[in-house]
Formats: structure tokens, sequence, C-alpha cells
């Protein structure tokens, strides 16, 4: 879990963007910074506007899942947030999520403004957290996304996210036996696979 707080933390510093990792039940392994951007924290105060993040979440999760690609959205608030799939031996075990940013068009700042105002009671606290939200023109938004996919393949080729599931050999075997002919191998290729996890 060290290596992939690193591996955040780097993306974080080179970003500035808040990254998080969740499993494939949408809970939240680990995340860096761990504290939320001050704007999402206000939001998080009000039951009612936090259950309209979490759907995005939510929906974002499922697109992820579905396609198996990334995908680059705009939260409810319209912060820019990017989900990427996750896997442990070409099984799907969660979700890289890059987000919390702004670009640089004042229009966005007024949208979230008028849209978070009725969930936060202090309007001076909601305009300092506004202005502490990072901006990247979309451009730049575009390839720091990239760039958390191309770790998010890099975690799925190193194999560092635990499978939920502590069944893995049994999970690897499934997976193979619907991908591939070759039966003859499958048991071998368990093994070794568990044996790997293990070591």
């Amino acid at each position: 879990m060290r290596d992939i707080q690193n591996i955040l933390k780097d993306l974080y510093l080179i970003s500035g963007l808040n990254m998080s990792v969740f499993d494939i039940d949408e809970n939240l392994i680990t995340s860096y910074p761990t504290k939320k951007c001050p704007f999402c924290y206000l939001i998080s105060l009000n039951n009612e506007s936090l259950n309209l993040c979490n759907k995005c979440d939510k929906e974002a999760f499922e697109r992820v899942k579905k396609t198996g690609q990334i995908s680059i959205y705009q939260c409810h608030f319209h912060l820019y947030e990017a989900c990427v799939p996750l896997y442990t031996y070409g099984i799907h075990t969660g979700y890289l999520m890059m987000g919390q940013t702004l670009t640089s068009s004042n229009f966005d700042r007024e949208e979230l403004k008028r849209d978070a105002l009725p969930y936060i009671k202090n309007e001076k606290e909601l305009d300092i957290a506004i202005t502490q939200i990072s901006t990247h023109s979309k451009e730049q938004i575009l390839a720091l996304a990239s760039l958390v996919d191309i770790y998010a393949k890099y975690l799925t080729l190193t194999n560092r996210i635990e499978a939920k599931n502590k069944d893995l050999p049994q999970e690897i075997k499934q997976y193979i036996m619907q991908n591939y002919q070759n039966d003859i191998t499958i048991e071998h290729l368990c093994s070794y696979f568990y044996c790997s996890k293990a070591t």
C-alpha cells in the first residue's frame, strides 16, 4: 500500500489534483492528499450535496466498469474529474480517480457558485473555498488524465492492487476459461499466479 501511496503523491505533486484509489465495491482505499479540497469539504458537510457528489462518482464507476476505459467528466458542481479502471491479473479490482479542478473560465466558477450556494450557509466561506480550487486548461486536464491512465496501466501490469476476493486462483481460473481455449495449463497458471501473489 505504501508504494501506491507514493504513486498517488507523485501524481499529486505533478498535477496538484486529488488522487484516490477505490476497491471494486467503490469503497475508498487510499488517497493523496488524505483531506478533501476546501470546496469539496464544504459540500460534504451537507448530506444532500454529498449525495449528489456520490451519485456522480457512482455513475463514473459504472461507465468505467462497463467500457473498461477512462472516463473524464464534470461532477454536479462542474469540477473536472477522471476515473480509470484497475485490474489484478486481468480481474477488475478497483478504480483510480483524479479530480477536483476547474478551467480558468469565469463561467465555470459562476456556475459552481450558483449550484453550491443552496447547500452552503456561509457565502464568504464558499467564495474563499472556490478560489482555492486548482485551475487547468482543458488541454492540461486531458493530458493529466492521460498520465493517470498510464499510471493505472502500470498498477495493473505490476498487480499492485489486491483483489477483494481472497480466492484469487479461482478468479484467475474463471478468467482464463472465459478468455482462452487452452485448458491444459489452467491449473498450472493458477498455481503460478497464487505463488506470485503470496510472495
